[in-house]
């Protein structure tokens, strides 16, 4: 009986540990599977944990894509990488607790993209020669970890856009145009304990894009004087341009490179190329016989309206009147394009095509005086960018611009911490109180872009 009982015991015990061996073996080999090595070509989906077993590349478009959720990628010591072309390296798309980490990232438009998602992680990456080396963005973007990387020769080395709650810590950012940026909608990040230096510029937290709050106050004319008497109507022939300034001219309207379009390619080629260069180099002026004080007829096309603006005030332009161009059905109307921030301090005006081919038909026929009468408002305003940042115990000294810079002038900083860096050059105290303050006045920084061409 006993030894009966014993049998059914051990017999039982064996089965158990049977069971237990079939469980393990296929738990390592499903781990084994899970953490496979891989050979991989460009564009490839990465969908599971993937360790590379030799380089990808070179790609001419992207290089790989992880899309879901709680992957680890492992280049075990390879690199992807481009020849300059226009791809990304590596775009993590979305996903949640990604890990990409232990290799080279080289010669992309852009290296490594965390393009939202939460909680990734990309570490001990060499990122080199790309135009962003490492790029966070995204609305829901938040919580990542971008630790231990080597940044170098990028044109921006790491660069956080709409992301928030991210560290960057302990990365060395050598020889790139920008080290590490910040741009609005940046917000509650951590940016410590990097190395940042030969770049142009360190660390930059940048404002918020200009806006021009415009206001045409009035009241507004635009009359033909001679050689007859013609009243335009605003808002039917003519528009005060948002972004004009204020005057009160009588003066000779002198047509500049007018180029019109034959009635019938506006009703039948909706493809029809800018045939217009009107006002978009000084020369044109020039050959139109354009002195002080006169006011310029314009036509739309080819380039920007404050580069045609900009002409006109560097060769003493009183007023514009701007006329669309013509060209395209839906080129012939009154309401086009809005100013840029280009200093501008004289009346601009916008036109139909019908308006502005009747002041050219005058101006061939002889010399026509015009009155322009605008009254406006303009107020440059600049909203915070990247706020709510904690920059602390980076070192950037040497960089050949400037070693840390924070665009957020009113009030400084903004809500900005720096703390406990070392810098040798800043554009502002409150950046870093023992360093070197310069100015920091940097062309088309604060400049806005005219909208249409």
């Amino acid at each position: 009986m006993h030894l009966c009982l014993w049998h059914s015991t051990a017999v039982a015990s064996i089965r158990l540990l049977l069971v237990a061996e079939i469980v393990m073996h296929t738990a390592i080999a499903a781990g084994a599977a899970a953490n496979a090595t891989h050979s991989l070509t460009c564009g490839a989906a990465i969908t599971a944990d993937t360790v590379l077993k030799s380089d990808v590349g070179p790609c001419s478009g992207d290089g790989l894509r992880v899309i879901g959720n709680n992957i680890s990628l492992n280049l075990h010591g390879f690199r992807i990488f481009s020849n300059s072309g226009p791809g990304t390296g590596i775009h993590v798309m979305g996903g949640t607790g990604v890990t990409v980490k232990g290799g080279t990232v080289a010669g992309f438009f852009r290296g490594i993209v965390l393009d939202g998602g939460s909680y990734n992680s990309i570490n001990h990456m060499t990122v080199q020669g790309n135009g962003t080396g490492i790029y966070v963005l995204g609305a829901e973007s938040r919580n990542h970890d971008i630790v231990h990387n080597t940044v170098i020769g990028n044109a921006s080395g790491i660069s956080l856009g709409p992301t928030s709650n991210t560290t960057v810590a302990k990365n060395t950012v050598t020889g790139n145009v920008e080290g590490i940026e910040l741009s609005a909608g940046a917000i509650h990040n951590v940016i410590e304990l990097n190395v940042v230096d030969s770049d142009s510029t360190g660390i930059r937290v940048r404002a918020g894009d200009p806006i021009n709050i415009f206001t045409n106050i009035g009241p507004t004319f635009f009359d033909v004087i001679s050689p007859s008497l013609t009243a335009y109507v605003e808002d039917t022939d003519y528009q005060v341009m948002s972004g004009s300034g204020s005057g009160n001219v009588t003066a000779r309207l002198v047509p500049i490179n007018i180029a019109l379009a034959p009635t019938a390619t506006i009703l039948t080629n909706s493809n029809a190329p800018n045939t217009s260069t009107s006002g978009c180099q000084g020369a044109d002026y020039d050959a139109a016989g354009f002195q002080q004080g006169d006011v310029a007829l314009l036509q739309r096309g080819t380039c920007t309206f404050d580069i045609k603006i900009l002409n006109a005030l560097n060769h003493g332009a009183s007023a514009v009147v701007l006329f669309n161009e013509g060209q395209l059905p839906e080129r012939v109307t009154l309401s086009f394009g809005v100013l840029g921030s280009v200093g501008n301090s004289i009346p601009v005006l916008s036109t139909t095509y019908g308006v502005g081919f009747e002041l050219y038909e005058l101006t061939r026929a002889g010399p026509v005086t015009v009155q322009i009468i605008t009254k406006t408002d303009n107020v440059l305003q600049i909203p915070p960018g990247a706020t709510g940042n904690v920059l602390k115990g980076n070192t950037g000294v040497g960089n050949s611009n400037l070693d840390g810079v924070d665009k957020n002038f009113a009030p400084s900083c903004d809500d900005n911490v720096w703390v406990f860096n070392f810098f040798g050059t800043v554009n502002q105290r409150c950046v870093d109180p023992d360093a070197t303050v310069q100015d920091d006045k940097e062309q088309g920084e604060l400049g806005a872009v005219s909208h249409d061409f």
